[in-house]
C-alpha cells in the first residue's frame, strides 16, 4: 500500500502522503530527514502543525509512541478538538503501516506543497535543520550564504561560540543540501562550520562535492586551523580557487588565547595550521572575536601576527562581536561596552592596515557587528552588507528576543537593516549608546 525497501528515496515518500491524504488527512508534505519524519497539516484557519516521528528512543518525551517511532508535534500549545483528531488519525495511520516503511532512509527526501511552490525558504528549512541561509542586502544586491554545521562536535569551546546545538547530519543529508541549494539558489556561498567542521568523517568529501557544484559562488570553511596543522590534511584539499578559510584565533598570547577557546596549548597548533593554509595561496581571512579578556591584548596582536606570517601570502583580517546566543549562557561575561570597544578595534584596524594586512570593514558581518548608529560615517559607507532581518530575531525593547533595538531606533534610518544588540548586551548596558540615524546621516 505505500512502500517497500527497494523504493527510492522519494518514490516511497511521495506513495505514503498519497496513501495518508486518502485517508481524509490534511497534509500539506511530508520530509523525510535521515529516518525521520515530519509530517505537516494544515492547520483549517490556524496554524499548521508538525507531526513529528522519531527513531523510538526509551524515556524520551513525546505526545504518543508507536513501536517504531516516538511522536511529538509542534507548531501549537494545545491541541483543539479537530486538531487532536487529525494528529490522533495520523499516528493511528502510521502505527498500521509502519512496518511497511523503509527500515532505514538516509538523506532528505520530500512529497508535497513545498515541492509545488517557490517558498525556498521555507522548504529549505524544513529539510536540512542542521544548516541555516545568512541572507544580507549589499551593493550588488541581496546575497545568500548557507551555513551547514557538519558536527556540534568541537576541539574547543569557546564560551562566546554562537554555533547552535542541531541534529549530526549524514553524508547523504549534506550531498542532498548541496546539490538542492545548487539547482535552487545558484550563486549561493556555500559555507562549511560546525563545531569544528574538520571532525567531520566525511569533510573532505563534502568539500569535494561542493565544488564539483558550479552553481556555488564559493565554498568557504570556519575552522580554528588545528588539525591543518597536518601537512596530510592540508594535501587532501581540493585545488580549487573557489575554496577559502575563514580562521578563528583571538590572541597570540597562550594564556588569553587558552581563556577564549577554553582550551589548552593548542596555540602553537592554530599558528602552524593557519600558516599551512596560507601557504597553499588560497584565501584566508583570520576572524579575531573582540572580547572582554583579549580587548586589551588586540593592538598588540597586529604586530606579532604581522611578524608570525612574514614571508607568507597575506590574510584578510576580520572583527566579530560577542553575539551572546542563548544556548551560550556565559557569554554575556565577555561583552564589552561598544563605545569602549570600538576605539580598541579602530586601532587595531589600522595598525593591521598599516602592516600590509587586508582589513574588512569593521561591521561587515552580518550579526557579529557593532550597530551601525555607533560607528561613523566613513564606517557605514564602508559596510558591505547587511542582514535581512528574519521575523521574530529582533524587536523594539522586547526582551524575548534574541536582539533587541530602543524605542527610539524606530525613527533610525537603518532600523529595517539593524539587529540593534544582543538582548544580553541590552540588559546589562541599556540602550543609552543607541542614537537614531537621519536619513542623510
Amino acid at each position: 500500500m505505500v512502500a517497500s525497501a527497494g523504493d527510492s528515496s522519494g518514490t516511497w515518500v511521495e506513495k505514503l502522503l498519497v496513501a495518508l491524504r486518502r485517508q481524509g488527512l490534511p497534509l500539506r508534505e511530508i520530509l523525510a530527514v535521515d529516518g525521520s519524519l515530519d509530517a505537516v497539516l494544515d492547520g483549517r484557519g490556524g496554524p499548521e502543525i508538525v507531526v513529528e516521528l522519531r527513531p523510538l528512543a526509551e524515556g524520551a518525551r513525546c505526545y504518543r509512541s508507536t513501536r517504531r517511532f516516538n511522536i511529538s508535534y509542534r507548531g501549537v500549545r494545545d491541541l483543539g478538538p479537530a486538531q487532536r483528531r487529525a494528529v490522533d488519525g495520523l499516528i493511528d495511520i502510521i502505527a498500521r503501516i509502519e512496518s511497511r516503511l523503509p527500515v532505514t532512509w538516509p538523506g532528505v527526501a520530500a512529497a508535497g506543497e513545498s515541492e509545488e511552490t517557490e517558498d525556498l525558504e521555507r522548504a529549505f528549512t524544513r529539510r536540512f535543520r542542521f544548516a541555516q541561509l545568512d541572507r544580507s542586502h549589499g551593493d550588488g544586491g541581496l546575497t545568500t550564504e548557507v551555513l551547514v554545521r557538519l558536527t556540534t562536535s568541537c576541539n574547543q569551546d569557546c564560551p562566546f561560540c554562537s554555533g547552535p546545538p542541531v541534529d549530526r547530519p549524514t553524508a547523504e543529508s549534506v550531498h542532498a543540501c548541496i546539490d538542492w541549494v545548487a539547482d535552487h539558489i545558484p550563486g549561493a556561498r556555500f559555507t562549511l562550520t560546525g563545531g569544528e567542521p574538520t571532525l567531520c568523517s566525511f569533510f573532505f568529501d563534502v568539500i569535494r562535492h561542493a565544488l564539483a557544484r558550479s552553481e556555488f559562488s564559493g565554498v568557504a570553511v570556519q575552522t580554528n586551523a588545528v588539525r591543518f596543522a597536518s601537512a596530510a590534511r592540508i594535501a587532501e584539499l581540493p585545488a580549487d580557487e573557489r575554496l577559502s578559510f575563514f580562521v578563528s584565533l583571538h590572541a597570540l598570547d597562550p594564556e588569553i588565547y587558552d581563556r577564549c577557546t577554553a582550551s589548552r596549548g593548542q596555540l602553537p597548533l592554530a599558528i602552524d595550521g593557519l600558516c599551512r593554509l596560507l601557504a597553499t595561496r588560497r584565501p584566508v581571512t583570520v576572524n579575531v572575536v573582540a572580547n572582554a579578556v583579549n580587548v586589551g591584548h588586540l593592538k598588540e596582536m597586529m604586530p606579532a601576527l604581522a611578524e608570525l606570517l612574514a614571508g607568507l601570502p597575506p590574510l584578510t583580517l576580520h572583527f566579530s562581536i560577542v553575539m551572546c546566543p542563548p544556548y551560550r549562557p556565559t557569554a554575556a561575561d565577555f561583552l564589552v561596552r561598544y563605545t569602549d570597544l570600538l576605539p580598541v578595534l579602530e586601532a587595531a584596524a589600522a595598525t593591521a592596515a598599516q602592516l600590509g594586512m587586508v582589513v574588512d570593514p569593521l561591521i561587515s558581518s552580518t550579526h557579529a557587528s557593532i550597530p551601525l548608529c555607533l560607528v561613523g560615517h566613513e564606517h557605514r559607507s564602508a559596510s558591505t552588507h547587511r542582514p535581512q532581518l528574519v521575523a521574530g530575531e529582533t524587536g523594539y525593547e522586547d526582551f524575548a528576543r534574541p536582539w533587541v533595538k530602543a524605542t527610539s531606533c524606530r525613527s533610525c534610518a537603518f532600523t529595517e537593516r539593524c539587529l540593534g544588540v544582543p538582548t544580553p548586551y541590552a540588559q546589562r548596558f541599556g540602550f543609552g549608546e543607541l542614537q537614531p540615524v537621519s536619513p542623510n546621516g
